[in-house]
């Protein structure tokens, strides 16, 4: 009881850094920190749901959440550097996806949220900054094509299930990128 002061004052600042974050004049910037805040809640939740949904077969997830940080890291970048915060989080999203391919085996089909990825930099990245993308391209073929396939961690019918989530969210979130894009003023 004597605590509950201090959860709400850790609560109001926290909502008081999100409403900061949300209000930058950049349009883009503003929309790295949308993406930023939504991917890394999203790594945290990744790896519980994976694991109730494989029946607890392993803690194949968890090298997954490890990456939320790196994510939420993007708004302190934003901050200081509006090219470096629009490079990094879908630089963040091609280095998640090689760390899901290692964790769950290339039987589990997290590389097509490298999609995503893509298409958040494509929409980032303005005409003078298009080398960037097509180096983060290149990067993101290169995964696919030199990553080791390694093991396949997930049993068959497993595997084949997750792959279909994987499919539904990497291209819910490529329709949500759609989307926020597609209302922009600019």
């Amino acid at each position: 009881m004597g605590r509950q002061p201090l959860f709400i004052v850790t609560r109001l600042i926290m909502l008081a850094r999100f409403k900061t974050a949300m209000q930058n004049p950049d349009e883009r910037l503003m929309s790295v920190n949308v993406f930023a805040l939504l991917l890394a809640s999203n790594q945290l939740l990744y790896a519980p749901s994976l694991e109730l949904m494989i029946g607890g077969q392993g803690h194949y997830g968890w090298p997954v959440a490890a990456t939320a940080p790196a994510f939420a890291a993007t708004l302190w970048i934003s901050r200081h550097s509006s090219l470096a915060a629009r490079l990094w989080l879908p630089l963040m999203g091609i280095v998640d996806t090689i760390v899901a391919q290692l964790a769950l085996g290339s039987n589990s089909g997290v590389w097509i949220f490298l999609l995503p990825s893509l298409t958040l930099a494509g929409f980032l990245l303005d005409r003078r900054e298009r080398y960037f993308l097509a180096a983060l391209g290149t990067v993101a073929i290169a995964v696919l094509l030199f990553l080791p396939a390694g093991r396949d961690v997930l049993a068959p019918d497993t595997a084949i299930a997750v792959a279909r989530i994987n499919a539904g969210s990497a291209l819910i979130l490529t329709g949500f990128i759609g989307w926020v894009f597609g209302n922009r003023k600019s």
